[in-house]
C-alpha cells in the first residue's frame, strides 16, 4: 500500500519540484506540503480533487491507499491483488472517474471534428497523437512503479 504521503512525494520528485513549488502548483503554502509528505496530513476530499486535476492524476489514486500506482487504479489492481479485476468488478470510484475521463475526450474530440471540415490526414494525426500519448503514459507509469519498488528494497 501507498499512502497518499508517499504519493505526493513520490509525484514531486519525478516532477523535480522542491515543497514551495509544489505547494504554489497545487494552491497551498510549503508548510502545508511538508505537513502532507511527512506528517501523514490528508487534505478534504474537495482538496485532493483539485490536487488530482492539477496533477492530471485520478483522484482515485491520491485518495485511496490501495492503490500503488496510477495504472492501477486504470487495471483495477489493488496492492492486495495480482491479478487484474474484471472491469465489471472495478472499485465503483475507479470506474466512475474512468467514465467520467473519457467522456471529457470522447466530447473534446467531437468538439474538435464539429463545425468544419478537418481533412482525415488531420484526423488521423490526432489520433495517432493520443494512441502515442497514452503509451508514453502506460509506460511512464511502469517505470515509476519499478522505481517504486527498488526505493521500497
Amino acid at each position: 500500500m501507498k499512502t497518499f504521503a508517499q504519493k505526493i512525494k513520490a509525484e514531486r520528485k519525478k516532477r523535480g519540484l522542491t515543497q514551495t513549488e509544489m505547494g504554489n502548483l497545487l494552491g497551498v503554502s510549503q508548510r502545508m506540503v511538508l505537513a502532507y509528505e511527512t506528517a501523514g496530513r490528508r487534505p478534504h476530499r474537495a482538496k485532493m480533487q483539485e490536487f488530482a486535476e492539477k496533477l492530471e492524476l485520478p483522484l482515485a489514486y491520491l485518495a485511496e491507499d490501495q492503490y500503488d500506482s496510477i495504472l492501477s487504479v486504470f487495471n483495477g489492481i489493488t496492492s492486495a491483488q495480482t491479478e487484474p479485476v474484471p472491469v465489471q468488478e472495478a472499485p465503483a470510484s475507479a470506474a466512475s472517474l474512468a467514465k467520467k475521463e473519457m467522456e471529457f475526450l470522447r466530447e473534446r474530440s467531437t468538439a474538435l471534428f464539429a463545425g468544419g471540415e478537418l481533412p482525415q490526414e488531420s484526423k488521423d494525426a490526432f489520433f495517432q497523437s493520443l494512441y502515442e500519448a497514452y503509451l508514453k503514459c502506460r509506460e511512464q507509469a511502469s517505470e515509476n512503479e519499478m522505481d517504486a519498488m527498488q526505493d521500497e528494497n
